[in-house]
């Protein structure tokens, strides 16, 4: 992180830029539709990303690399789970509509 908030790489930069903006638009949506959950509590997963993504803009802010004790790993079941809400959804639509 470091090496990238301190360097000349315009793209890199701007790849870093990108990503916090995506966690924390992601994170403004789980907490802004948290009565949209398909299950409470929701999966750890939530949690974890948000965790992650606060972390590493801290460490963007701070223009270093985080440290061993501060390190999040991103959860990439994060996805998964996210998947497999969007299907459960679609499914109480479709039976929804099968019965009216």
């Amino acid at each position: 992180m470091r090496e990238i908030h301190s360097g000349s790489d315009r793209s890199a930069i701007d790849a870093v830029a990108e990503m916090l903006t995506i966690g924390e638009e992601i994170e403004s949506l789980l907490l802004a539709h948290s009565g949209l959950f398909v299950t409470f509590p929701p999966p750890p997963t939530y949690a974890e990303l948000m965790t992650y993504t606060r972390m590493l803009r801290i460490a963007w802010r701070r223009g270093e690399d985080q440290s061993p004790n501060e390190h999040v790993r991103f959860p990439y079941q994060f996805t998964q789970d996210i998947e497999s809400a969007v299907a459960q959804i679609r499914r109480q639509l479709s039976e929804l509509n099968a019965t009216s």
